[in-house]
């Protein structure tokens, strides 16, 4: 291991020192915590990200969720690269037998945070849409409909 040429490299030496402090690794519960919270201390105090670390405990997961469908359109399909973006996750969508799912692959958290704004968003654009289609905005404006009779022709006399 190199030697830390400032205090700063100390201080994040000591900070992922910290942060593996954790029950997977033998600390017990009261160990751990106390761990965690000088960590987030000694982070404030010299104003040191979490990205800026490398805790070598940490691992990636996958967390897939299906896609929903309002007739042939995919609800949430649009948003999932952003939501990626958001939760930094790397994303991809794949199709299977039970229909369209995209996965979310990053930290755990993160990815957990993904899958479940995605489920969300999903769910609450499928739910709207439903509200919408039952509204009398949406029953009086029909765009596909038919005019009425002489209502093209009453249009061409008018010029």
């Amino acid at each position: 291991m190199t030697q830390p040429t400032s205090e700063r490299d100390r201080v994040k030496q000591r900070l992922a020192k910290l942060l593996n402090m954790t029950l997977d690794n033998g600390a017990s519960e009261n160990e751990a915590m106390m761990a965690a919270d000088k960590a987030a201390e000694l982070m404030a105090f010299y104003d040191i990200e979490a990205s800026e670390l490398s805790v070598r405990s940490a691992r990636a997961i996958k967390q897939t969720v299906r896609a929903r469908k309002y007739g042939n359109m995919i609800i949430g399909a649009p948003v999932a690269r952003h939501i990626a973006q958001l939760c930094d996750c790397m994303y991809w969508g794949s199709t299977e037998e039970t229909g369209k799912h995209y996965t979310f692959f990053g930290l755990l958290a993160d990815a957990e945070i993904a899958a479940y704004l995605f489920d969300l968003l999903s769910n609450g654009i499928v739910a709207e849409v439903a509200i919408y289609k039952a509204s009398p905005d949406y029953l009086t404006w029909a765009p596909w409909r038919p005019p009425a009779a002489g209502g093209i022709r009453r249009c061409r006399r008018a010029r």
